[in-house]
């Protein structure tokens, strides 16, 4: 009779079925064949594998196995499962248990003891061909997977930190991600932004359009960092002004433009009212007959008004804006 076991592997980076068959038979020499032909598969696959008796003795893995834990066959043969597995989540020693007692399948991440590499094993407990309960181990390194994902952990919580929205675009203009700050700033979640036009987000005419953005876009691409004012709108429709910063980079080997934008909006507004002060004042200087002086007592910096000069007999500004033309003129 011929006794066949299937189990589900990766062979050459790929999802593959495995099929072990083995012939019922006394003779010693086909025995010993089978075993090296099973052998020589299962030291094929690119996952490693191991077997171990019900109480955790490692009694067989593969050189993938071997290559993983930096151990040959001889020394993972003196280890048990929890001696193998140094961290694991859950506990290595109640999985066995729960294995024991029935359960099917388990999957657990764990810590090699022998080489520090992270791996993710499959444990089940199947009968072999003596009837005797073993378990089944198919372990995946995971080590650069994880660090991959740790290193997007912090680099996330980098790109959420800052208070200024930032953008991350394709060649096309397209929106691939933003951070937290840029959902704070347009008022809308993180789906909505990506999937937002570009005439959404800002004034939608010119000289604050589309088109204008993907110009601006292309020159930071050609030319080099691009730093500029920006009339935006938020989510709700209200409009601001914000002071964008463009630079391209390369992100897995892809073009990528990312966009700063810092919120002016109350710097503009302050500018603007500081103007119209500024203008009234100075409408303020024109319309009276007095001569006007003012001196910086901490920077020494001085303001003669126009009708300052022509009371003295000059032109506006015929003389520079000093403590010495004071002196000079005024005795």
């Amino acid at each position: 009779p011929l006794r066949s076991i299937v189990r589900k592997v990766q062979w050459r980076g790929a999802a593959a079925l495995l099929f072990v068959s083995r012939f019922e038979s006394p003779c010693a020499e086909r025995a010993d064949f089978e075993q090296k032909g099973f052998k020589s598969i299962l030291d094929s696959v690119d996952d490693g594998i191991f077997k171990a008796a019900a109480d955790g003795r490692l009694l067989f893995t593969n050189q993938r196995l071997q290559s993983i834990a930096d151990r040959s066959a001889v020394e993972l043969r003196k280890l048990t499962i929890p001696q193998l597995f140094a961290e694991a989540g859950p506990d290595i020693t109640s999985v066995l248990r729960r294995l024991t007692d029935g359960e099917p399948a388990i999957v657990i991440r764990a810590r090699l003891a022998t080489s520090d590499r992270w791996v993710e094993a499959r444990l089940r407990s199947v009968r072999d061909v003596d009837l005797s309960q073993v378990v089944i181990g198919l372990v995946r390194d995971i080590t650069d997977a994880l660090l991959a994902e740790q290193r997007e952990g912090f680099y996330r919580e980098v790109f959420d930190a800052t208070s200024d929205a930032l953008f991350i675009h394709d060649v096309s203009g397209g929106v691939l991600d933003v951070n937290l700050g840029a959902s704070r700033m347009f008022r809308c979640d993180r789906a909505t932004l990506i999937n937002s036009r570009t005439d959404e987000c800002c004034l939608g005419e010119p000289p604050y359009s589309s088109t204008e953005a993907f110009a601006r876009l292309h020159h930071a691409i050609e030319q080099g960092p691009q730093k500029f004012d920006w009339r935006c709108r938020r989510h709700d429709g209200e409009l601001f002004w914000a002071e964008v910063t463009l630079r391209a980079t390369s992100i897995a080997g892809n073009v990528r433009v990312i966009a700063s934008i810092h919120d002016i909006d109350e710097r503009k507004h302050a500018q603007r009212v500081l103007e119209e002060n500024e203008q009234r004042l100075s409408l303020a200087f024109s319309a009276t007959a007095d001569a006007i002086w003012e001196c910086n007592l901490q920077t020494g910096e001085v303001y003669y008004s126009p009708r300052w000069y022509t009371m003295l007999g000059y032109r506006d500004r015929q003389f520079p804006m000093t403590q010495e033309t004071f002196n000079e003129l005024c005795h």
